[in-house]
């Protein structure tokens, strides 16, 4: 009896152990992805500037700048617009929480400039911006806590 009992015992602390390890491998980077979505989300949701239009949508989570472990968020909008930079830049500042939130610059090329290394992500636009009107607005964000502590392979 005391057997069995410590059978049924040690197969439950495997399950157990066995459960904790997948949760902590898989749902880290699903959570890591939702945070930096959310990011995106925060900027596309904003009140847009007068003869303004959202063109394209992006964000990423991983180690997208620079060397170490880390973990980044990035989140940005493709905006297409008649106005200049420093208006864009001047409805933008209304809404900024920090330094890195809220950045507008203006889109000359079809890559994303500031991300580094991108995991397979594409970080190509669509759109032609041979034009000269188009801008993006983009935001370093942060990770959803204890999540962002996980184990997620991108942030090496």
């Amino acid at each position: 009896m005391k057997k069995s009992r410590s059978i049924v015992v040690f197969i439950v602390i495997c399950i157990g152990l066995i459960a904790l390890f997948v949760v902590n491998i898989f749902i880290p980077p699903l959570m890591n992805d939702f945070a930096a979505k959310q990011d995106m989300n925060r900027i596309k949701n904003l009140p847009l500037p007068e003869q303004t239009e959202i063109s394209e949508t992006f964000y990423l989570a991983g180690n997208l700048n620079g060397n170490g472990n880390k973990m980044q968020y990035y989140g940005a909008v493709l905006l297409h617009s008649d106005l200049s930079i420093e208006d864009i830049e001047e409805h933008y500042s209304a809404y900024r929480k920090g330094k890195y939130d809220l950045l507008v610059q203006k889109q000359e090329s079809q890559n994303l400039e500031e991300i580094e290394r991108n995991f397979g992500f594409d970080d190509t636009i669509d759109a032609d911006v041979s034009d000269g009107k188009y801008y993006l607005v983009y935001t370093w964000g942060d990770g959803i806590a204890p999540f962002c502590w996980g184990i997620d392979i991108r942030a090496n």
